[in-house]
């Protein structure tokens, strides 16, 4: 097996043998028996909640990525033959013959591990909006191509409470992004809020290096960094612009207040049901049952 065939291999091993991100973190979700906890819980405990999602996540994957790699070795170990050899002849020769297939192997988990984890950043984030109560459109849910319709871009991951507010009224809606770190992608998020007019951007990170001349930055912009409670009191404690993620919910729960039934009209109520339909059912069709409840009943506030 050459090295681009044995690429291949592990790129159609991989998408048969992990599961997806969103999956996930949902999964852990229901392990952590957050799908039990009521919505107070969620607006007291978001930062731990995050905290303890993240570790349940990375244990599970790196069960996954262990059996995985496993299972490549064992099927490279199948092209070898070992007669007459010792257990240490047969070892070293399986390591000479397939060295270049570990380093491939090595690259190949490396970056999924990185492409992996903004979505699940992301659905943990979700899931603690939906938690909270808060009604949100995901861009990871929904057709990018119903963003891009609203004049928003890549940067900007979720909607409070939905695209539909957005163009009917932007700033009574709260745009958020989600980086785990940010290197120098928190000019994306500026560049879009300043693209879109809207009143702020809520930047969800666990980023512990952000530089004063980059918070000072971020403030003048309007873009809110939100992090968890210990990250806030080791790294930031001084800096009054960044918030925790429970002050943001808060914030989220108190702009949404704004969005009475009273505020739609019929027109607005179809489109508003167009899009929580289109989420629930694409949860219904993963089987995220905790996921379709609550849109379930944030569909039943526009049914006549």
């Amino acid at each position: 097996m050459n090295d681009l065939e044995f690429k291949e291999l592990v790129r159609k091993e991989r998408e048969k043998n992990f599961v997806k991100p969103y999956d996930l973190a949902y999964n852990s979700f229901l392990n952590l028996k957050l799908d039990l906890q009521d919505k107070n819980y969620f607006l007291n405990n978001a930062s731990q909640i995050i905290h303890d999602m993240r570790i349940k996540s990375w244990e599970n994957f790196l069960k996954a990525e262990d059996n995985f790699s496993k299972s490549i070795y064992d099927i490279l170990n199948n092209f070898e033959t070992y007669d007459g050899l010792t257990n240490y002849e047969s070892v070293k020769k399986f390591i000479n013959t397939n060295i270049d297939k570990f380093y491939i192997l090595s690259l190949s988990n490396t970056q999924s591990r990185r492409s992996r984890t903004g979505t699940e950043f992301e659905t943990i984030v979700e899931l603690v909006l939906m938690g909270a109560g808060l009604l949100l459109d995901s861009q990871g849910c929904l057709s990018s191509g119903i963003f891009q319709e609203h004049n928003l871009g890549k940067s900007v991951d979720i909607v409070c409470p939905s695209v539909m507010e957005y163009e009917v009224q932007k700033r009574q809606c709260s745009l958020i992004s989600c980086k785990t770190s940010l290197r120098e992608r928190w000019a994306e998020v500026i560049e879009e809020k300043e693209r879109t007019g809207a009143a702020e951007v809520y930047l969800i990170t666990l980023d512990e290096k952000m530089s004063k001349s980059t918070l000072k930055l971020l403030n003048d912009k309007n873009v809110i960094p939100v992090v968890t409670k210990k990250i806030k009191k080791e790294k930031y404690g001084d800096c009054n612009n960044v918030i925790t993620f429970e002050e943001m919910l808060n914030c989220l729960i108190e702009k949404n207040k704004y969005w009475t039934i009273e505020k739609y009209s019929s027109n607005q109520k179809e489109i508003k049901k167009k899009l929580i339909n289109a989420q629930m059912n694409y949860h219904f069709s993963q089987n995220h049952i905790y996921v379709k409840k609550f849109y379930e009943n944030q569909l039943d506030k526009f049914k006549e």
